[in-house]
């Protein structure tokens, strides 16, 4: 009787014991899934250009996609009428079709011509696996979005923050 008592309290222990060892096996879990985050690697920041022009549509004020647009690094923007401004990226780290990434504008305060003030444009769109490269953009294609200051462009995973850009849209010579 008293080896069964020890024999189920040896196996009790050696139990409890490996559920000690069990937060240790979790963290080296989280730390892998850690590593598996999504990243942003080979930024380019400026202004567009095509060597054809395109028309853009008036609902095409801000961009997501894969461009064969050149970019001209440049953090000073000539506030024109035509002129695309902002980022092109990879992502890396996660399987680029796994969620999604949230797009801020943060502007210095466009005022549209019904008088409504837009402090930000917000932007959200699932991963694509089949783009290599990623555009965040915005083409001033009326004359109220030629907002003189600071244009601040944000990629979010979720809560964490990817991708900061900041902007300085100038007024055009023509208006000096």
């Amino acid at each position: 009787m008293k080896i069964t008592k020890l024999v189920i309290v040896l196996i009790t222990i050696g139990l409890s014991s490996s559920l000690w060892a069990a937060p240790a096996k979790m963290h080296e879990i989280e730390t892998e899934v850690i590593r598996m985050e999504l990243r942003i690697t080979a930024i380019e920041a400026g202004v567009f250009t095509r060597a054809n022009k395109i028309e853009a549509e008036e609902s095409d004020k801000v961009f997501y996609g894969s461009t064969a647009e050149v970019v001209t690094p440049t953090e000073k923007i000539p506030a024109e009428i035509g002129t695309k401004f902002g980022v092109r990226f990879n992502l890396g780290g996660k399987s680029r079709d796994q969620g999604r990434i949230q797009m801020l504008y943060l502007t210095p305060g466009v005022i549209d011509d019904k008088g409504n003030r837009h402090d930000k444009y917000e932007v959200t769109h699932m991963l694509d696996r089949s783009l290599s490269d990623h555009v965040m953009a915005f083409e001033i294609t009326e004359a109220f979005e030629q907002a003189p200051g600071i244009w601040t462009f944000l990629v979010f995973e979720e809560d964490r923050l990817l991708l900061k850009q900041q902007f300085e849209l100038t007024r055009p010579l023509s208006t000096l």
